[in-house]
């Protein structure tokens, strides 16, 4: 069961890779190398600001450790206006490009826009590398990390962060409201 976190209260995201890619220095002087590990998935660290009462019971729901989150991903900065209704086009796929079609005519899918995956039950996020009008092979980062079906939706308007909460503090009691605290969602594998 996914629980669906509200989006009110948020003072910053931070969005980054996880796990970070390992760095190789020679201890000879050689090169220094990156190594990407295949599965190569996001996590976000999300702080919040205090919480009064009613905003706090909306945010309860992190204590639960039964359960998978969906964090909407904060898109304003950019205007992602009406994508349409994109889906996936063609099994199969891997790497890091998805075809996609269902676009309204002239969308542009902008670079660092964010999108999900829906496949099964779950959800992928994944970010844009360069933008693309209309219907096509998106390239996109990190790598698939599942094979997508044929007319998976893609969520493009809204997408989100589907994980396990880790590294949560709790919640710090005060007088009428709860402190302020910091939280990471991780996706799965």
């Amino acid at each position: 069961m996914s629980i669906l976190l509200p989006s009110v209260r948020i003072a910053q995201i931070a969005e980054r890779p996880y796990p970070a890619p390992a760095i190789n220095e020679s201890a000879l002087g050689g090169n220094t190398q990156r190594y990407v590990r295949a599965g190569l998935r996001w996590e976000f660290v999300v702080s919040l600001t205090h919480l009064p009462q009613a905003d706090w019971q909306n945010w309860a729901d992190l204590e639960r450790t039964d359960a998978d989150f969906l964090l909407p991903i904060d898109q304003t900065e950019l205007d992602v206006g009406d994508p349409g209704s994109p889906l996936v086009n063609g099994a199969g796929q891997g790497g890091t490009s998805l075809a996609i079609d269902g676009l309204n005519p002239g969308y542009q899918v902008q670079k660092a826009q964010w999108f999900s995956i829906v496949t099964g039950a779950r959800r992928y996020a994944y970010k844009v590398n360069t933008a693309q009008t209309g219907d096509g092979t998106l390239s996109i980062r990190p790598m698939l990390r599942v094979s997508p079906n044929d007319n998976d939706v893609v969520e493009l308007a809204q997408p989100y962060l589907q994980g396990i909460v880790v590294d949560f503090p709790g919640f710090t009691a005060l007088r009428k409201h709860r402190a302020p605290l910091t939280f990471t969602i991780r996706e799965r594998v």
